[in-house]
């Protein structure tokens, strides 16, 4: 996530980076930037459904791109970028 500014008041909520570094398409950035201002707002607040956002397919293809831009390391389970490619329906399926 990116760095917060506050104006030094000790009520102040941080406030989220208008800055995309991470180049995120701009519905993930949004959501990130959402779910950030809610866990700060409300230190207390439990997350429920975030295992659902997570398998988003929009989610999964952004990971996906980082993974595959940083020559990603095998899982515990040995399977490289290379193979997941390569497999029938490539990268579509994931």
């Amino acid at each position: 996530m990116q760095k917060t500014a506050t104006t030094g008041d000790a009520d102040d909520q941080p406030v989220w980076s208008s800055t995309n570094a991470g180049g995120l398409p701009l519905r993930l950035f949004e959501l990130q930037g959402k779910l950030y201002r809610k866990a700060k707002a409300e230190p207390g607040f439990r997350f429920y459904s975030l295992f659902g956002q997570m398998l988003r397919r929009d989610v999964l293809m952004a990971a996906w791109g980082r993974v595959a831009r940083n020559n990603g390391c095998p899982g515990v389970d040995g399977v490289t970028i290379a193979r997941i490619v390569d497999r029938p329906g490539g990268v579509a399926d994931v």
